[in-house]
């Protein structure tokens, strides 16, 4: 199944009405259950960072006047990754999820998270792959 597939697949009740946190997530408190709201935040950071990165690609061919446009981009759908990794990271806690099924989840988008294909943009721009 594909990341796009898999994250369609996730129930809509847990991206709706979401705002993202903007700041990084820190490790749960002992005892504190990671909350719905949470949830819904961590599906949204990840469909935005796939939408950044499909826009990303789509500008590959921009001239270099243009070019600033697109490495604010870059610098924004990087931060999310990392923003992503974290989460998921403080996460990875059997305790910190109220069902077995909601822990199985975050391990499973853990490891799609972890898989390769997901491209660091700083140093790496979508215009070297066309000059190769």
């Amino acid at each position: 199944m594909s990341f796009t597939t898999f994250i369609k697949k996730i129930p809509r009740r847990w991206s709706q009405n979401s705002s993202p946190h903007t700041h990084d997530p820190g490790p749960l408190a002992s005892g504190r259950k990671v909350e719905p709201d949470e949830i819904r935040d961590l599906v949204e950071d990840i469909r935005k960072r796939y939408q950044l990165d499909v826009e990303i690609w789509s500008l590959r061919h921009v001239g270099e006047r243009d070019r600033s446009v697109v490495e604010e981009k870059m610098r924004r759908s990087d931060a999310i990754l990392q923003k992503i990794k974290g989460t998921i990271d403080s996460w990875d806690s059997k305790d910190a999820f109220e069902s077995r099924e909601d822990y199985q989840k975050l391990l499973e988008i853990k490891s799609r998270i972890e898989t390769g294909g997901k491209r660091t943009w700083e140093g790496n721009p979508p215009w070297r792959d066309l000059a190769r």
